[in-house]
């Protein structure tokens, strides 16, 4: 998508830090995650969101599921974080369409300015 690059995950993967190091590794510059967070947890599906933008210098782009099924009810909460963490976009109920403007250039300065990618090793 125009020379950015795109790492893709679903829901309860947003619970395990590897796939998003692994991203952090291939230097990708927004990561997507499609989920089915329930209201109940939604704390953690924003804290997380903020978690994986913040160690991995990206953005990080969350669509929520809205509505309710027989057992569950599912808030909304979709927001994108930036690549130092800061709060971009946060739809907190119902369905709505957000639009927001990423810029790789943000990206690659975040990480020039902290390289902490570089002292990744992992396991």
């Amino acid at each position: 998508m125009k020379g950015l690059r795109i790492g893709l995950s679903i829901c309860y993967d947003l619970r395990f830090p590897e796939l998003f190091r692994k991203y952090a590794k291939e230097r990708v510059d927004i990561i997507v995650d499609i989920a089915n967070w329930p209201v109940e947890r939604i704390e953690h599906w924003y804290t997380l969101l903020k978690a994986r933008a913040i160690e991995n210098q990206c953005y990080i782009v969350g669509v929520n599921r809205v509505g309710s099924d027989k057992l569950i009810a599912y808030s909304g909460w979709s927001s994108v974080f930036g690549p130092v963490g800061d709060e971009i976009l946060c739809l907190r109920e119902g369905e709505e369409v957000g639009i927001v403007e990423v810029h790789r250039e943000e990206v690659i300065r975040t990480r020039n300015k902290y390289p902490f990618l570089n002292d990744i090793a992992l396991i």
